[in-house]
């Protein structure tokens, strides 16, 4: 059985699986194709904003399971230390007005940029100063991988295979979900650290080029067809 992320390799073992059976082979991205289409707009200009408003923010979908709730909450913690951020939210669903009504409520809504769906989401990427993955589940999050290829400092859950892209205090911050005060701490050292921020964006993104390019994932499954079909390699 192949599975994306160490996290499900275990939930696959307690099931009664036996290990031999198991591969670990997470998906990979195009490094050299997503660094290319960036550079063809200004995302803060187009959203009004200025070079110096710190952005923290997520490409994601607005549903329960990715946790946009919980990056609200986050948000107003992030403010009382940083009354200037701005929270970025690139992306469209089902929750967005319930997410709206959640931002009044939670007296943050003048500071939240509902960007909706960007097809340039390199550019996106690259406006944000902090990018936060506050999901309540995941299997192994494009965006994220996509966030650490632009080179960007990135908080997130330890949610499916997160913690397997993100090494806590080096490529970037783990924090739990149910503590949106925590994330909200990573976030506020991220902006008040910029050149260790530049550091961590900098340690993803060689993260993701020597172990999740999709050179590396066909490797890993040429290796795998290859130990199936009794060849060795």
């Amino acid at each position: 059985m192949v599975v994306l992320a160490d996290h499900y390799r275990r939930i696959i073992r307690r099931m009664g699986y036996p290990e031999r059976r198991i591969r670990v082979i997470p998906s990979g991205v195009d490094v050299e194709g997503l660094r290319a289409a960036s550079g063809k707009v200004d995302i803060r200009a187009r959203l009004g904003v200025g070079s110096s408003v710190p952005l923290g923010g997520a490409l994601t979908r607005l549903s329960h399971e990715k946790g946009v709730d919980i990056f609200l909450h986050m948000i107003r913690f992030v403010a009382r230390r940083h009354p200037q951020v701005r929270g970025v939210i690139v992306g469209t669903g089902d929750e967005e007005e319930p997410l709206r009504a959640l931002a009044a409520e939670l007296g943050i809504a003048e500071r939240i940029i509902w960007a909706g769906y960007v097809e340039e989401a390199m550019d996106a990427l690259l406006a944000l100063d902090v990018v936060a993955q506050t999901s309540r589940y995941e299997a192994l999050p494009q965006s994220l991988m996509e966030a650490m290829v632009m080179e960007r400092p990135v908080v997130v859950t330890p949610v499916g295979g997160c913690p397997d892209l993100v090494r806590d205090g080096e490529t970037g911050f783990v924090a739990p979900a149910v503590s949106p005060e925590l994330l909200a701490a990573a976030v506020c050292h991220l902006i008040e650290h910029p050149e260790r921020a530049r550091a961590m964006g900098e340690a993803g993104g060689e993260r993701i080029t020597s172990s999740y390019t999709m050179d590396h994932w066909a490797r890993r499954m040429q290796k795998l067809y290859d130990e199936l079909a009794g060849t060795g390699g």
